[in-house]
């Protein structure tokens, strides 16, 4: 099975990414959300879910979390151009000009 991160946003103590894994049978991408609590409270997060398409995991991670405004580290080239779909969306609704 062949396993790659195919999207990577980083923020203070935590990130998202999504990851395909590829076998004989197809394809599943895993989202992986974790958080790290410094103040030993217990709010320590880290989920993954499965999803059967990029589209279906990366509409989870825009739908909830300001993506856009945190560090992009991974675009897989599959997929940079979904994701710049969604960003140019998202600076339309909040009109944001390039001047």
């Amino acid at each position: 099975m062949k396993t790659e991160k195919v999207f990577e946003i980083l923020g203070e103590g935590g990130g998202i990414h999504i990851t395909r894994q590829k076998n004989g049978s197809g394809e599943i991408f895993l989202y992986n959300h974790n958080e790290f609590d410094p103040t030993d409270e217990g709010l320590d997060i880290n989920r993954e879910d499965q999803y059967s398409s990029f589209q279906e995991a990366f509409e989870k991670i825009h739908q909830r979390y300001p993506w856009y405004s945190l560090y992009v580290r991974t675009v897989h080239a599959d997929y940079k151009e979904y994701v710049l779909e969604k960003l140019i969306e998202i600076l339309n609704q909040k009109s944001v000009s390039p001047n």
